[in-house]
């Protein structure tokens, strides 16, 4: 695989594609495998790019070779050399660049997220009235709802959500913040947050984190529904409404009613269009080949140079051993 066609890859998936799928309707049906096909598709541009930028240092079939030594029978060891050439250098120097934003925004992601949880814990010690496993009620009269991940978890509602709700609208909301826990979905929206941290002008990078987000509402939904009938969520959803506070992207903090609320509701009391299951596995197909897209880039050429290889030497003994014969 060239350069060029490793480029318009990366142009075309981090670019166009990210458009398309945040558009596309299927997504807010099917929120688990939208999600994980945002995620696949981001990590996948991030390492073919990182390609690209390997590929003016050395040939993709070098890059290969660990992984065909463990299947070769006549290989041979890659040969490493030092670069040389302004177009070696600049490749290593956009590599650097590219782990080193990578690395830095994820460290500073983590961290404030950390901090953020750590904060919530706190407030919850101090101000929090425990009200069951893991349930935490705060003294404040506007209705709200929300989950603080870490340390087991903790689900908080204030008095004004408790004011508000009845006990079928409550159950629905706990089971909701539950299902956050229980899937991690604040480890989930990370490696969005961390991608659209580090290269924000990418499209599909900052469309990822806020659609990543809006999917775990939607799961998290279905989810509860296995508790509470979608009218119930639905009526839950619109009790808490209130307009949630600004955070940070990745605090980890995930409110009842503070993502989508229009989209939720209407997803809950509209009825559900049937999946077809055809499409629903050529969506797999395309997440599953853009997560195999940056391994055969780098497999591929060297399986094609250890074919060729191994051809050559058995056609070179062939002649010898005729002779001896």
């Amino acid at each position: 695989m060239s350069l060029a066609l490793l480029v318009a890859y990366v142009t075309a998936v981090g670019v166009l594609f990210p458009r398309r799928l945040a558009r596309a309707a299927w997504t807010s049906h099917a929120p688990r495998l939208a999600a994980g096909t945002w995620l696949v598709t981001a990590v996948s541009v991030l390492s073919v790019a990182l390609l690209a930028a390997a590929v003016l240092v050395t040939p993709l079939h070098t890059l290969g070779d660990a992984f065909v030594l463990l299947l070769q029978g006549c290989g041979w060891p890659p040969q490493l050399r030092a670069p040389s050439g302004p177009g070696e250098y600049a490749g290593l120097a956009i590599i650097s660049w590219m782990v080193g934003r990578t690395v830095l925004s994820g460290f500073v992601v983590c961290r404030a997220a950390r901090r953020e949880r750590r904060r919530h814990r706190c407030d919850l010690h101090l101000l929090g009235e425990p009200a069951g496993t893991g349930v935490v009620v705060l003294d404040h009269p506007q209705p709200s709802a929300f989950c603080v991940p870490g340390d087991g978890g903790h689900i908080v509602l204030t008095r004004g959500a408790l004011d508000v709700l009845s006990p079928a609208e409550l159950a629905a909301v706990l089971a909701h913040e539950r299902a956050h826990l229980s899937g991690r979905h604040h480890v989930i929206v990370l490696l969005p947050a961390i991608l659209a941290t580090a290269f924000p002008r990418l499209p599909l990078f900052t469309l990822a984190l806020s659609e990543v987000r809006r999917l775990v509402e939607l799961a998290a939904d279905d989810r509860a529904l296995r508790r509470a009938t979608p009218v119930t969520l639905a009526q839950a959803v619109l009790r808490l409404a209130a307009p949630a506070s600004a955070q940070h992207p990745a605090t980890g903090t995930f409110h009842a009613a503070g993502t989508a609320t229009t989209e939720r509701v209407l997803r809950l009391v509209t009825p559900r269009p049937r999946r077809a299951r055809l499409a629903m596995l050529s969506r797999l197909l395309v997440a599953v080949s853009l997560a195999a897209t940056p391994l055969a880039a780098v497999v591929l050429p060297a399986v094609t140079d250890l074919a060729s290889h191994c051809t050559e030497v058995t056609t070179s003994r062939h002649p010898a051993e005729i002779d001896r014969g």
